[in-house]
């Protein structure tokens, strides 16, 4: 499971993002089992497919799902890459977007093994 690769496209165009799930809770030392990765941005660029035009052509399958009016969500986008990692990015909808970099949250670096 490597997630780079996600994780450049996200900081390529410069989008705030967190671990969040599963792999979160483990990070803090709380186990639980589970086979995709789960990211947090409120960077709607994630939703338009030109954003992972990269990895498409590397032949990963990108879902992209906008959420409606009444959605909680923007949307969220699910890529399954060419070595299976699993992983889903969840966009929120903040009226303040600048909520997305404001965190007590404390950076952890994530390894190829989250």
């Amino acid at each position: 499971m490597n997630v780079e690769p996600v994780l450049r496209v996200l900081q390529s165009i410069d989008a705030p993002h967190a671990l969040i799930g599963g792999r979160a809770m483990a990070a803090r030392g709380y186990p639980r089992f589970t086979i995709d990765v789960d990211l947090l941005t409120s960077d709607n660029r994630v939703l338009v497919a030109k954003t992972w035009s990269e990895l498409a052509r590397d032949g990963a399958e990108i879902d992209i799902r906008r959420g409606d009016h009444e959605d909680p969500l923007a949307g969220v986008v699910h890529l399954l890459l060419a070595d299976g990692t699993d992983v889903d990015i969840v966009v929120a909808k903040w009226k303040d977007r600048r909520g997305a970099n404001e965190s007590n949250a404390s950076p952890r670096a994530m390894r190829a093994s989250a």
